[in-house]
């Protein structure tokens, strides 16, 4: 990964745990494809306080900066429940409205989010690796803003 961001000049990679996050300036969009579901997670992230997660990615943002947040949707209402760090019940999955209420409890202002990656056949009870849905999860992408 290292290695395929050289040829960009622009690029800053920045290695660093989550919840400790900075940036060397505010920063006009932050990107998170498809991770947020395991900030839980200490098996795979360590030991994470969440909404520090989110209170560093707000204060890296410039006024009027972004965050888009793409995952796969997880069951309304079951909260962090499908991100278990049990590999045998785990679905790499999380709820949206679990999402939303972390990123505005951190500041953030949710102002849009695209139904692009809804797949309505999905139940939301497989793991998003399971080869009969994998690719074809229901899915979602929001984006929040740190108010001017």
């Amino acid at each position: 990964m290292r290695g395929a961001l050289t040829p960009f000049a622009d690029v800053t990679l920045l290695v660093q745990a989550f919840d400790q996050f900075a940036a060397p300036e505010a920063l006009d969009v932050i990107w998170l494809g498809k991770i947020y579901h395991d900030l839980p997670n200490v098996a795979e992230m360590g030991p994470m306080d969440i909404a520090a997660v989110d209170s560093a990615l707000f204060r890296a943002l410039q006024p009027g900066g972004v965050v888009i947040i793409v995952d796969d949707a997880a069951a309304t209402g079951s909260g962090f429940r499908d991100t278990d760090p049990d590999q045998t019940k785990k679905l790499h999955r999380i709820d949206p409205d679990v999402v939303k209420a972390h990123m505005r409890a951190a500041g953030s202002e949710l102002v849009d989010e695209s139904k692009l990656l809804t797949t309505p056949r999905d139940d939301h009870s497989k793991s998003a690796f399971d080869s009969s849905i994998r690719d074809h999860t229901d899915g979602f992408v929001l984006k929040f803003r740190k108010p001017r």
